[in-house]
């Protein structure tokens, strides 16, 4: 039986190599979920609170007032469906419905995950937060993850 420290440096690196590539596929199979897991432990271990208590929540709450002010900005502007023309005016609506998602997560996707992690590092977490910050799917799931971050807001102290 070979011992381990008896394992010449190119065995190491090989082995280093199938162990990588192995739990790479182990993540990819797992998808999305077993990395945010994995981030969110790191987080909740090692992560250090970058804002104050106060700056969180204020920027917390202005958060949540853009995404509110943006939600409203696009419900005012909704295409109407023409029941003369369905398919043409619920493919403008479809495509109005994605240029939301896609504007969301340009301008506040980002925003979202610094603010939760700030939280999480806290030890304070919100279930519509959990649920939709990742993926809110469409504008319903962008507004119930605004209210979540009020509710989070709400819950720190200060």
């Amino acid at each position: 039986m070979v011992k381990l420290e008896e394992l010449p440096l190119w065995a190491w690196i090989l082995i280093s190599l199938l162990v990588g590539a192995m739990l790479g596929g182990f993540f990819t199979a797992f998808g999305e979920d077993m990395y945010y897991s994995l981030k969110d432990w790191v987080t909740t271990s090692f992560g250090k609170p970058k804002l104050t208590n106060a700056t969180l929540r204020e920027e917390t709450i202005t958060l949540y007032e853009d995404i509110m002010q943006f939600l409203g900005e696009r419900e005012a502007n909704v295409p109407s469906i023409d029941f003369n023309n369905w398919e043409e005016s619920t493919n403008n609506l479809t495509k109005y419905y994605q240029e939301t998602m896609n504007l969301y997560h340009g301008n506040f996707g980002p925003r979202v995950v610094e603010i939760r992690e700030e939280y999480l590092k806290r030890g304070i977490t919100n279930d519509r937060v959990e649920q939709f910050y990742t993926h809110p799917t469409n504008p319903l799931g962008i507004k119930e993850l605004a209210y979540g971050l009020a509710e989070l807001a709400s819950k720190i102290e200060v």
